[in-house]
C-alpha cells in the first residue's frame, strides 16, 4: 500500500498518454480529424484515459488523496464551435491545479466505454459537457467558472505547493 500510494501524485499512465496525445495533436493537425489512422489513435488514446481515470481513482480513495477528477465531453465537429475554446480553458486550468485531473473524450467516436461514461454520469447530448465531482455542467464554462466550481481543497494544495517562503533578515 505505501509504494501505491507514493504515486498518486502521478498520472498512472501519464506517460504514454502524453506521448499519444502529441502524436494524436500532429497527425489530427496534419491529416484532419476524420483520418482513419487518427481516429484509431484516438480511440486508443481514450482507452488509456478510461485506464488511467478508474486507476487513478481508485488510488485516490486507497491512499485518501483529494484529487479532483474532471471528465471533458466534446465533438470535434463543427456542431460544436466552443469545444476548441473549452479545452483550451481546461488546459490552464489543470496547469494552476496540479491535483486536478482532467480527461477529454470526444462523443463522435461512438466508442463504448465513452459511451459508458456518458450513461454513468447521465450526461445528455448537448457539447461540451464538463463533469466536476459527478455533476455535469453543459455549454462553454470560463476559466472563472469552472475555478469557482472546484473544491476549496484543491485551491489550498495548488496555493500552498507554489506559495515560496519570504526570506527573513
Amino acid at each position: 500500500r505505501e509504494v501505491e500510494c507514493s504515486n498518486v501524485d502521478n498520472s498512472i499512465l501519464s506517460g504514454e498518454i502524453g506521448t499519444l496525445g502529441d502524436r494524436l495533436t500532429r497527425l489530427e493537425s496534419e491529416r484532419g480529424t476524420l483520418d482513419r489512422e487518427t481516429l484509431y489513435l484516438k480511440q486508443y488514446y481514450s482507452l488509456l484515459q478510461i485506464k488511467d481515470y478508474l486507476l487513478s481513482k481508485r488510488l485516490a480513495e486507497t491512499c485518501n488523496k483529494r484529487t479532483v477528477f474532471l471528465i471533458y465531453l466534446y465533438e470535434n465537429k463543427e456542431s460544436c464551435p466552443t469545444c476548441e475554446s473549452q479545452g483550451y480553458v481546461l488546459t490552464e486550468l489543470r496547469r494552476q491545479y496540479p491535483d486536478l485531473r482532467v480527461y477529454s473524450f470526444d462523443t463522435n467516436l461512438e466508442l463504448s466505454a465513452i459511451n459508458t461514461l456518458v450513461s454513468l454520469y447521465k450526461v445528455n447530448t448537448e457539447r461540451p459537457a464538463v463533469v466536476i465531482q459527478g455533476k455535469t455542467y453543459y455549454g462553454f464554462q470560463s476559466l472563472e467558472a469552472l475555478d469557482a466550481l472546484l473544491p476549496q481543497s484543491i485551491k489550498a494544495t495548488s496555493t500552498s505547493a507554489t506559495t515560496t517562503p519570504q526570506k527573513r533578515d
